[in-house]
């Protein structure tokens, strides 16, 4: 059994500001939104959102699919899926109800599982892919801002406009042995295609307290939402 376990690193701090004590929803902000298209997941229903940003299209709701893929919503069978190295999705603790908003989470294995997650013809983004996101957006410094959604995060949502379309949503998440998160509001991650050795990989992260987007390393058995990137 692997003993190592990782928690989420918050070493942007100075990136993306400090952790908020507030829990107050972010007001509403009549801000316009570019177009939206749409697309649908011929494997499970699903629509969603598209929005193109630069020369990229992205999903713009969080991914929801969980056909051939281990419930890992036990606390138990979250953590033997790290052990077994297998493709585990689970709903949210605090948000379980909102799947049609939230999305589901997923570990790394997910990812690297034989079977796409992304509908065919789309990917899981790689840094690079990320990193051409942010560079579209401004930089990292401010990169965030323009993919948060004006509501549902906690005050201040600093610098939020999604003048990009993205509407980047806060998330719970699970740390590797399948802990949740109990903070609401406060953050969002996505994982990234790009593996760093057998039990790490890189996500990416956006506060409520900072503007900027960028990455960190984290456990394979960490719990996140994932975007849909067109290839």
């Amino acid at each position: 059994m692997k003993k190592a376990i990782y928690f989420l690193i918050f070493s942007l701090v100075g990136l993306l500001g400090c952790p908020m004590e507030e829990n107050e929803p972010q007001p509403d902000l009549e801000i316009p939104l570019p177009e939206y298209s749409f697309m649908v997941d011929e494997r499970d229903g699903n629509q969603y959102k598209i929005i193109t940003i630069a020369d990229q299209t992205w999903f713009a709701e969080n991914l929801r699919y969980n056909l051939n893929l281990f419930n890992g919503e036990d606390l138990d069978a979250w953590y033997q899926s790290w052990a077994q190295e297998r493709g585990t999705f689970s709903q949210l603790n605090l948000q379980k109800d909102s799947v049609a908003v939230y999305g589901y989470i997923y570990n790394w294995f997910a990812i690297s599982d034989p079977q796409p997650l992304c509908p065919d013809g789309w990917k899981i983004p790689s840094n690079a892919d990320w990193d051409k996101l942010l560079v579209a957006l401004g930089g990292k410094e401010i990169a965030g801002g323009n993919m948060k959604a004006t509501t549902k995060w906690n005050l201040p949502n600093k610098g939020a406009t999604n003048s990009s379309g993205f509407s980047a949503y806060p998330v719970e998440w699970r740390d590797a042995v399948g802990n949740f998160s109990q903070s609401v509001g406060r953050y969002t991650y996505y994982w990234s295609s790009s593996e760093i050795n057998s039990n790490s990989a890189w996500l990416y992260i956006l506060s409520a307290s900072g503007e900027g987007f960028g990455a960190v390393d984290n456990a394979k058995n960490t719990g996140v939402s994932c975007r849909c990137l067109k290839n």
